[in-house]
């Protein structure tokens, strides 16, 4: 397998070179990966963390049902929910439906799409599924954002209006 450069693998039982054991995954990580609602049809099997100056990402991937999930701790006020979305829709992401939160640090969430015409399927792409609850200090120390990320045939839904 190739990894990105800047990402630490999880991978199996046993430190292999600079493949970390998933007996080294953080209690964070391991319970968000219990809890998923995929868990117990498909446990994850390899798990990627990227670091950044201000907070951390995981990526959680499942082999058997080819879904990855993203996964945003420690962060610390830098970042928003709109810093993603822009970034997102910078790279050919369609917002499909919004819903933020009603209160601070509340419950915001996102669905956007991204085809992929270089599959041969006009119909092929990407949905991603977006649950925040910001990236306040005082909630750095759990799952502050969480993009679930699968693969198919996609129906054609308009982007939501403004």
């Amino acid at each position: 397998m190739v990894f990105p450069p800047d990402a630490q693998a999880y991978f199996g039982a046993f430190d292999v070179g600079t493949t970390k054991a998933l007996s080294n995954l953080p209690d964070l990580i391991k319970r968000y990966a219990k809890t998923g609602a995929l868990s117990v049809a498909d446990a994850p099997s390899l798990f990627l963390r990227f670091s950044a100056p201000n907070g951390e990402t995981w990526s959680v991937i499942r082999a058997k049902t080819f879904t990855c999930d993203v996964v945003a701790t420690g962060f610390r006020g830098s970042e928003t929910d709109q810093d993603v979305l822009n970034d997102m829709t910078k790279s050919g992401w369609v917002l499909v439906k919004s819903v933020p939160s009603a209160v601070p640090n509340g419950l915001s969430q996102y669905v956007l799409t991204k085809m992929l015409p270089a599959s041969g399927d006009p119909t092929y792409g990407i949905r991603a599924h977006i649950k925040s609850m910001g990236f306040a200090a005082s909630l750095a120390g759990g799952v502050q954002m969480e993009i679930d990320l699968v693969a198919g045939q996609l129906s054609s839904r308009q982007p939501q209006k403004p």
